[in-house]
């Protein structure tokens, strides 16, 4: 067995119920499969036999241009990162008080492991590859975000050093 098999072998061994969580979460935590990554804070995942899209809680990425315009700064970073953190993985979801977006999007927190490492969303904003992004309605971890991200500008962590990013 090679080391990712030994991961995704004990992320789906995780108890759901330690994953960081809101305490009156919409939906019960979700062992997922991620399909395919679109860009910093969107992901489709295979969600029972269904394809869905996940909205990243908290963070939002820069954009990714699409038919022909440019992206915005660090954008392809940004997706290329969380793609090799989550592309073709297991990984869980959890929830917040609301779970889809006028968009019809899942709204979701990202884990690949318990540890502070693996919940994506402190990952990428700690690294620099987003902005908190809080809204009222799933507010859970919108202060832990927000120092997450001033981690990130202090340290000038990706785009906030080479895109000159200011809050």
């Amino acid at each position: 067995t090679s080391i990712d098999e030994m991961e995704q072998n004990s992320i789906a061994d995780l108890e759901a119920s330690q994953l960081p969580q809101a305490s009156n979460p919409c939906n019960e935590p979700q062992l997922v499969r991620v399909n395919r990554v679109v860009d910093g804070d969107t992901i489709y995942v295979q969600m029972g036999t269904r394809e869905e899209k996940i909205r990243l809680i908290g963070i939002n990425a820069p954009e990714i241009g699409y038919s022909g315009e440019s992206s915005e700064c660090f954008a392809e970073e940004a997706q290329q990162y969380l793609e090799s953190l989550v592309d073709g993985k297991q990984l869980w979801l959890t929830f917040d008080i609301t779970c889809k977006d006028g968009y019809d999007r899942w709204l979701a927190y990202v884990h690949t492991s318990l540890e502070d490492e693996g919940f994506v969303q402190r990952d990428l904003l700690q690294r620099g590859y987003g902005f908190a992004f809080p809204f009222s309605d799933t507010p859970t971890y919108n202060s832990l975000f927000a120092s997450d991200e001033r981690e990130a500008m202090q340290n000038q962590a990706g785009g906030w050093g080479n895109c000159g990013w200011t809050q």
